[in-house]
């Protein structure tokens, strides 16, 4: 069971995130993104104040994205898009269905699979990757720093 997690919106939004929701099926996590998932990332970002988007959508759009911008013709949990713009970070964009197939598979609560996965996706637009092993270390501890202070659970165990 995972903890008691830190709610409520930012006092002073230090980013600004416009979300958009193509899928029925992100109903029951339009305010859970938009709140909790909001205060990990605004943690992220250091003080520092960030625009960018979140497409939350579905297997079929996000398998169009993936093909189209990195030849792989397949449905993935989670694409980041960084932008070079100073005021305009870039975009991410979140599958509800293979989210919701790797929680179970993984056997992770869905919304703390989901704040992992959006926490990723903005820190892939901050610069950070993991493409070699060093890469890999750094991001993943940074992740499992954040969510852990909040509340939920370690996302590589």
């Amino acid at each position: 069971m995972t903890k008691s997690k830190k709610q409520g919106k930012p006092s002073a939004p230090k980013i600004n995130i416009e979300w958009n929701f193509d899928d029925a099926g992100w109903k029951s996590y339009q305010a859970f993104l938009k709140n909790d998932v909001a205060l990990l990332i605004e943690r992220a970002a250091k003080k520092k104040k960030y625009t960018f988007t979140v497409l939350c959508t579905n297997d079929k759009t996000i398998k169009k994205l993936n093909r189209d911008f990195r030849g792989k013709n397949k449905p993935t949990n989670v694409l980041s898009f960084p932008n070079d713009d100073e005021n305009y970070l870039g975009d991410i964009a979140l599958a509800i269905e293979t989210i919701k197939r790797e929680a179970k598979a993984l056997k992770k609560p869905m919304k703390d699979y989901l704040a992992h996965l959006a926490l990723h996706g903005f820190l892939h637009l901050l610069g950070y990757d993991h493409m070699t092993d060093t890469e890999a270390k750094e991001m993943e501890a940074l992740e499992t720093k954040i969510l852990t202070e909040y509340g939920y659970t370690r996302p590589y165990e």
